[in-house]
């Protein structure tokens, strides 16, 4: 987690530096196939962090030349609310989760949600000295048939006001199969779920070990169909490897999931309600707990914006996007793996410019 937020918080420092020395045009691009490396380098930067954070947040987070400029301000200069919502996330997780320090805001963390038990109304509310119904000590619980109950977390977290399990042997919170991990927005606490703790899933030691794994398309995305179909047949067999997928076995990665946990934990955020291409709201059926009937029903419920796609269309949307959990982990994703552009949601080649005429094509890099 740290790595990939570090990473993150230093990608988007190096726009805004180099947004702040350019009126907002950032580096210049090689001008000949003999212009020394470190000005390749400086600019195949810029092009990767900058399409990648638009594909995410719609926007720069610097102001752009031609675009309405707040009074005193200059092209180049900080984009209002980005500071705050991406770089200001990415900053403090490094400071106060990073540091190798417990300090005041670190989060309780419980391996899975099994010590919690369902009191029903009516019942005597076990952490009660005086032994009064759970309905008097929690009258909030009403509205559910119950709370949830966990004796062995610490003083002031012990209760969860959830709905009651909607099948036996569930718990309060990793009450989905898929689900790694979940954080409280009451209390600071983490949950990881049995998924998130399977030795068997998460065989990575670090998330180098997945850097030698990743396999990049042989070209960039581009405007001709040709180009776009050879990618597409080579994401459909997998030869390409995705955001959604790094490790290749259709798991998240932790340090995506500590991530995703940590905007919720820090920003008390929640996830964000998906909408397709078109920004039309998704639904599916869902079984949602329904009081006034004390009992589950299929319902039409809000699709979360969970995996790249989701992300991607939340863009859209403007500042939803820099408030999405899962749009600021993919973001700190792509950006540790720098050897790759990541800014269509798969690992690419770093974009190189192309000199020469139509008799003369050399592009920087080749050894042609």
């Amino acid at each position: 987690m740290c790595l990939i937020a570090r990473s993150a918080r230093d990608e988007i420092d190096f726009l805004l530096n180099q947004a702040r020395a350019t009126e907002g045009d950032g580096p210049p691009r090689p001008e000949n196939a003999q212009a020394p490396e470190a000005v390749l380098k400086n600019w195949q930067r810029w092009i990767r962090v900058r399409s990648t954070y638009i594909s995410f947040f719609k926007e720069d987070p610097f102001l752009v030349r031609g675009g309405v400029l707040p009074q005193n301000a200059k092209p180049g200069d900080p984009a209002p609310g980005h500071g705050f919502y991406t770089r200001g996330f990415y900053d403090r997780v490094t400071k106060e989760f990073c540091s190798g320090q417990r300090g005041i805001n670190n989060p309780t963390l419980v391996c899975t949600d099994a010590d919690y038990k369902f009191i029903k109304t009516g019942a005597s509310d076990p952490g009660d000295p005086q032994g009064r119904k759970i309905e008097d000590t929690h009258p909030q619980c009403a509205n559910v048939g119950g709370v949830w109950y966990g004796p062995h977390m610490p003083q002031g977290q012990q209760y969860q006001f959830s709905p009651p399990p909607k099948e036996p042997g569930q718990g309060p919170l990793c009450n989905h199969e898929q689900v790694l991990a979940r954080t409280s927005l009451q209390d600071p606490v983490i949950w990881f779920c049995p998924l998130g703790l399977d030795t068997k899933v998460h065989t990575a030691i670090t998330i180098q070990d997945l850097r030698p794994n990743i396999k990049q398309s042989v070209v960039r995305y581009g405007k001709k169909t040709g180009i776009r179909e050879t990618i597409k047949k080579a994401l459909d067999l997998g030869g390409v490897t995705t955001l959604e997928n790094i490790k290749g076995d259709g798991h998240d990665t932790m340090p995506l999931t500590w991530l995703h946990e940590m905007h919720h934990l820090i920003k008390k955020s929640i996830d964000q309600p998906a909408v397709d291409e078109e920004g039309k709201k998704l639904t599916k059926a869902k079984g949602v707990y329904v009081a006034e009937r004390s009992q589950y029903e299929e319902q039409e419920a809000e699709v979360e914006s969970y995996g790249y796609e989701l992300c991607r269309n939340l863009a859209r949307e403007g500042v939803r996007g820099m408030i999405n959990p899962d749009s600021l982990a993919f973001f700190a994703l792509a950006m540790f793996f720098d050897e790759h552009d990541w800014s269509r949601g798969f690992a690419m080649p770093l974009k190189k410019p192309w000199f020469g005429d139509s008799r003369d094509i050399r592009r920087l890099g080749d050894t042609r």
